[in-house]
C-alpha cells in the first residue's frame, strides 16, 4: 500500500516532526511502478550561499556567483544538463580506470583522491573590500585542513597541489599569486595564507628554512606544466627574491641552510627539532637552486644563472662532506654545537624526487641513492605494515624522541618515499608502501572521504582530517613510468589523456 503525505508524521522514525524554526526539509515523491518495469526519478540538491566572512574585515564572494544568480538557476543548470556532466565524468574516470600498467587499487584512489579538492577549496571571485591584485581569476587556495589546520599552505601545496597544476592551472596560476602579493621585501614567502578562511591573512616566520624554496618548487612546477613563457614572465621576480631570502639563511658559508630550532622547530617535521644543517631541508634546496638556474637561463638572467650554478656546486660538496656516512645521510649536523642525530630519516632523498619529477639531473650521486634506499628498506620499512616509518635508528628499531614525527607515519612524506623508490626503479617496494598506506586508511581506518596527516605505527590516525596532502599520490604514475611532469602533461601522455576524456575530444589534434 502506498503512504500518503498525510500519513508521514504518523509514522514514528521515518521522519522528523517539522519545526518552521528549522530551515532543513526533506521531499518525498509518490510512484506506482509494474513487475519487470523500471522508472528513474532525478532528484536534484542545489544551494546558494555567494557570500562568506573571511573575518569580520574581509568578507569574498564565491565564484560561482558569476555563473548563478540564485540556487534555482543552480537546480536547473543541474537538470538540463545532468547526462552531459554524467558522460564527462565517466569518460574521464574510465581514462584513469583504463590505465592497465598501474594496479586497480591505484586507478581508484587517483580517483576518489581528487575529492579534496572540493572538500578542501575556496575560490573567490572578488572580496570585500574589493582590491585589484588578483586579477579576473580570482583567489584561489586548497585549505590545509578545513576541521584541523584552516589556512592555505605552502607545505602542503607542494605535497598535494600536483592535480591543481595538472588540470587546473589557471587556479594554480592565482594561488601563486596570492604567496607573491604577501612575499615580503626580503623575499620570505609566507607559510600560508587564509587562516579561519580569510584569504587575506598571510602568517610568517613559521618553517621559514622551506617556505621560500618551495615557493620555487611550485612556480617551475607550474611553468613546467607546459613551457609557457607567460609563466616566467609574472612570477620569476618572486622566484629572485625568494632566492635571496635562502641565501641570507647561509649563516656559515657552505652554501647549505642552517635551521634555528628556536622557538619551534622550522621544517616540516614541526614538532621534532633539528639543528645545523639537515638532509631533508638542504636536499629541497639544492632541487630549488637547480630550478632557479633552469628558469634564470630561459629569462636570460646570467647572473643569477650563474650564481646558483656555483652554489649548487658549493652545496652538494658540503651536503656530502657534513651528511654522508657512507650508507646513508646523517639527519642533522651541527658543527657550531657539536651535535647531530645518526638517525635514518625515511624521506632523506626528498631533494632526489623533485629533481626527478621536474627533469633535472641527479642531486645525489647513484651509488649514495642505491645505498640510502637499501637502509632505508632495511630500517623504516620492516617497522610497519602502514606504509612506512618516519624514521629509524641504524639498529632498526625506532627513533622515540619526538613522538610522533619521529616514530609516526606522515602521510604525504611516506607517498614521496615510494615515489622516490620508484624513479629508482625499485618499484616493489614503492607500491608496497603506498599500497599498505592506502590499504590502512581506505580498508582498514574507513577513512576514505577523510584524509589523515599523521597514522601511528600500527596505521590508526592520530593527527588530522581532510588532509589534501594526500593528493600526492599523483606523483606516483609518473615515478612509475620515470616521467617528468611535463612529460605528463605532453600529448597523448597521463594528464593529457584524462583532460580530453572529460571534454570529449579523444585525439590530440582534436
Amino acid at each position: 500500500a502506498l503512504v500518503t503525505e498525510s500519513d508521514w508524521n504518523h509514522l514514528p522514525g521515518v521522519l522528523p516532526i517539522t519545526d518552521e524554526a528549522d530551515p532543513g526539509s526533506s521531499l518525498a515523491v509518490d510512484f506506482e511502478i509494474a513487475p519487470n518495469q523500471e522508472k528513474t526519478i532525478s532528484f536534484v540538491l542545489a544551494w546558494y550561499a555567494p557570500r562568506w566572512a573571511g573575518s569580520p574585515a574581509h568578507h569574498y564572494w564565491h565564484a560561482y556567483r558569476k555563473r548563478f544568480n540564485d540556487s534555482s538557476e543552480v537546480a536547473e543548470f543541474l537538470a538540463q544538463n545532468k547526462d552531459e556532466i554524467l558522460t564527462r565524468i565517466l569518460r574521464w574516470q574510465a581514462a584513469i580506470y583504463n590505465l592497465s600498467d598501474l594496479p586497480v587499487w591505484l586507478r581508484d584512489q587517483l580517483v576518489n583522491i581528487l575529492h579534496t579538492i572540493t572538500e578542501d577549496s575556496l575560490w573567490a571571485s572578488d572580496s570585500i573590500p574589493k582590491e585589484d591584485w588578483y586579477g579576473p581569476t580570482g583567489l584561489f587556495g586548497m585549505i590545509e585542513s578545513p576541521r584541523t589546520t584552516p589556512h592555505t599552505c605552502n607545505p602542503s601545496d607542494w605535497y598535494g597541489g600536483l592535480p591543481i597544476v595538472f588540470f587546473f592551472p589557471e587556479l594554480a596560476a592565482a594561488l601563486l599569486r596570492s604567496y607573491v602579493h604577501f612575499q615580503l621585501p626580503n623575499g620570505e614567502i609566507p607559510l600560508g595564507i587564509g587562516e579561519g578562511a580569510d584569504l587575506a591573512h598571510p602568517v610568517y616566520h613559521l618553517i621559514h628554512t622551506l617556505n621560500s624554496c618551495v615557493h620555487i618548487h611550485l612556480v617551475d612546477r607550474l611553468w613546467q606544466r607546459d613551457r609557457k613563457p607567460e609563466v616566467l614572465r609574472e612570477f620569476y621576480p618572486s622566484v629572485r627574491n625568494a632566492l635571496t631570502y635562502m641565501k641570507g639563511l647561509d649563516r656559515d658559508g657552505d652554501g647549505l641552510a642552517d635551521l634555528e630550532p628556536d622557538p619551534i622547530p622550522n621544517q616540516f617535521y614541526n614538532s621534532w627539532p633539528w639543528y645545523g644543517t639537515a638532509i631533508h631541508v638542504n636536499g629541497c634546496w639544492l632541487a630549488a637552486v637547480a630550478m632557479a638556474e633552469r628558469m634564470a637561463e630561459a629569462m636570460g638572467d646570467s647572473s643569477t644563472q650563474q650564481q646558483c650554478r656555483s652554489w649548487q656546486q658549493l652545496a652538494q660538496g658540503s651536503l656530502d662532506s657534513k651528511l654522508w656516512t657512507g650508507n646513508y645521510y646523517l639527519l642533522y649536523r651541527d658543527v657550531e654545537g657539536e651535535r647531530h642525530s645518526d638517525t635514518i630519516l625515511a624521506n632523506q632523498l626528498a631533494g632526489e624526487w623533485c629533481a626527478r619529477l621536474h627533469g633535472l639531473s641527479a642531486i645525489f650521486p647513484s651509488e649514495n641513492v642505491s645505498k640510502t634506499l637499501a637502509m632505508i628498506q632495511r630500517t623504516c620499512m620492516p617497522l610497519t605494515d602502514a606504509g612506512i616509518l618516519n624514521a629509524a635508528l641504524p639498529d632498526g628499531l625506532p627513533d622515540r624522541t619526538a613522538h610522533p614525527q619521529s616514530d609516526g607515519i606522515f602521510t604525504g612524506e611516506a607517498l614521496c618515499v615510494a615515489a622516490t623508490m620508484a624513479y629508482s626503479g625499485q618499484t616493489n617496494s614503492a607500491l608496497q608502501i603506498a599500497g599498505n598506506l592506502f590499504n590502512a586508511i581506505v580498508l582498514r581506518d574507513r577513512r576514505e572521504w577523510d584524509m589523515p596527516n599523521i597514522l601511528d605505527s600500527e596505521g590508526n590516525a592520530i593527527h588530522g582530517t581532510d588532509f589534501y596532502q594526500m593528493m600526492l599520490l599523483w606523483a606516483l604514475p609518473l615515478a612509475l613510468r620515470a616521467q617528468s611532469l611535463q612529460q605528463a602533461c605532453s600529448p597523448g601522455q597521463l594528464v593529457d589523456q584524462v583532460i580530453r576524456a572529460a571534454s570529449g575530444k579523444v585525439h590530440s589534434n582534436d
